[in-house]
């Protein structure tokens, strides 16, 4: 509606507030686990070129060390695995070091345990030792690693009795999906687990608030196919992230239409879940 003239304007806008921010004092300074690719690494930018400082965690030096390369000093990053203990404490030194976490976004995550399709020949034919590995890799992450960094994340906030925590989970979240269902049972306890700490805050009036990110199919490099079921971009989702901050929301699905869908299949009873997850929610072992 407003024309290229305008976009150009609003990105000029954007880049003069992450210059300024980062010579006169950010906005509020967010930590970003999960910022080398992705819905992180534009979460990053979009938080940047809004004037606030960003501080980046992964495990990918040359993608972060690219990435302050294009956001200059209101990006920092550090090295770490949140599969591991080590990493608690990097974070930890982190956040010190940046002189305070306002917002923490937990990006992070994996599916090894997806599944191209759901067959008795592939059920009957599966390599069940690799699905094993994969699955308690999934767990790994998903949940040790999920829950590490938000103890993190938590710890801090309470003690300085504020902060915003924003989990990435998945429309995964809502019911479990035959094509890889750990990964949709991590992404319910990450829910899950983002629900609980946010009624512990209520009740405790502590100025906490805990925004769970539900996205679909996120346009990342690791999406191969091209019939995919409604693809949202990287862009779209950074925004989103970003307004759901904004906005201090509980719940918000990337985009609003996936919200309708998962509504949807909550419920719908197990013979329509089951064509339909058949049809629309099976994952290529390539999308990551």
């Amino acid at each position: 509606m407003f024309g290229g003239g305008f976009m150009k304007k609003s990105w000029a806008l954007g880049a003069l507030l992450c210059f300024f921010g980062a010579q006169v004092g950010a906005v509020g300074n967010v930590i970003v686990i999960g910022a080398s690719h992705g819905m992180g690494r534009e979460v990053a930018r979009v938080f940047c070129r809004n004037g606030y400082k960003v501080g980046g965690v992964a495990r990918n030096e040359i993608a972060l060390q690219s990435l302050r390369d294009e956001l200059g000093e209101s990006f920092s990053f550090k090295i770490g695995d949140i599969r591991t203990d080590v990493c608690r404490d990097t974070v930890k030194a982190f956040i010190s070091e940046m002189g305070g976490c306002d917002i923490f976004v937990m990006n992070a995550g994996i599916w090894d345990d997806a599944r191209q399709e759901v067959s008795s020949n592939t059920i009957i034919e599966f390599d069940w030792d690799k699905l094993l590995k994969d699955q308690l890799s999934t767990i790994e992450t998903n949940i040790a690693g999920f829950t590490r960094m938000a103890a993190v994340a938590f710890e801090y906030f309470i003690k300085q009795r504020k902060g915003h925590f924003v989990g990435v989970s998945s429309v995964d979240a809502v019911r479990g999906n035959p094509g890889c269902p750990v990964y949709s049972g991590t992404k319910a306890f990450e829910s899950t687990y983002m629900q609980g700490m946010r009624s512990a805050f209520d009740q405790t009036g502590i100025d906490i608030t805990v925004t769970d990110i539900r996205p679909g199919f996120i346009a990342t490099y690791d999406i191969s196919r091209k019939d995919t079921f409604w693809v949202e971009s990287v862009e779209d989702a950074g925004k989103g992230i970003f307004d759901a901050v904004m906005n201090k929301d509980k719940v918000v699905y990337i985009k609003a239409r996936w919200g309708l869908f998962a509504g949807y299949l909550s419920l719908a009873p197990d013979v329509v879940y089951n064509d339909v997850a058949t049809t629309f929610g099976i994952r290529s072992p390539d999308l990551g």
